[in-house]
């Protein structure tokens, strides 16, 4: 697991903050996409950022530990839709602390775990495609302006969804909000107390 390991985002808002990167975005850029022309259209726009104030985009791709270096390096990172709703970018996206991005209209859906306690709109922004697809600059520019009071609890609230979706995590977390989640699903009772840190009853 020494690649995993090689990247370890700051826990600190202050060093988010610092981060030399504002908006991050890395693909193939000649990928066509089995969900169709959105899937598509999505991902091959989002290089049209490439000359916005303090963006890393690019469409070739990097080895793991260089991919990952660079999401501990930005403080928002793009997850972009592609043949699924969702897709496990999201997921390196916040095991390194950078909030997402979001550019999947069906995520809100069918795409987000744990949605019965994570409040993922605590967490992460979540822009519409029709929206993204007609002006991808105006679609992202509010990024640029949020106050400073908003960037710190959507950092604090990625902090605390991250024990939560971050699959290598040593915490319990992961396991405890699947088996409530199954129970919800099963028909039991919600808010099932399984001894978590976080209370079922309280979206983070």
């Amino acid at each position: 697991d020494t690649l995993v390991q090689a990247v370890v985002p700051s826990y600190t808002f202050e060093d988010w903050l610092a981060r030399p990167y504002t908006l991050f975005y890395l693909d193939t850029s000649n990928q066509t996409w089995a969900s169709g022309s959105s899937g598509t259209s999505v991902r091959q726009k989002s290089f049209r950022l490439s000359d916005a104030p303090g963006a890393h985009i690019g469409g070739k791709r990097l080895p793991p530990p260089e991919h990952w270096k660079a999401l501990s390096e930005s403080k928002f990172c793009i997850g972009a839709v592609g043949d699924t709703p969702t897709t496990h970018r999201v997921y390196e996206i916040i095991r390194n602390m950078c909030i997402p991005v979001i550019v999947s209209d069906l995520m809100l859906r069918v795409g987000r775990p744990f949605d019965n306690y994570l409040a993922w709109d605590a967490f992460a922004f979540f822009i519409p495609q029709s929206a993204f697809l007609k002006d991808v600059k105006e679609s992202v520019a509010f990024l640029y302006t949020l106050p400073m009071a908003v960037l710190e609890q959507k950092f604090r609230s990625l902090l605390a969804a991250r024990e939560v979706l971050n699959w290598r995590s040593e915490s319990m977390l992961t396991t405890t909000f699947a088996i409530a989640s199954a129970n919800d699903f099963c028909g039991g009772e919600r808010g099932l107390n399984l001894t978590a840190p976080i209370p079922f009853d309280q979206k983070i």
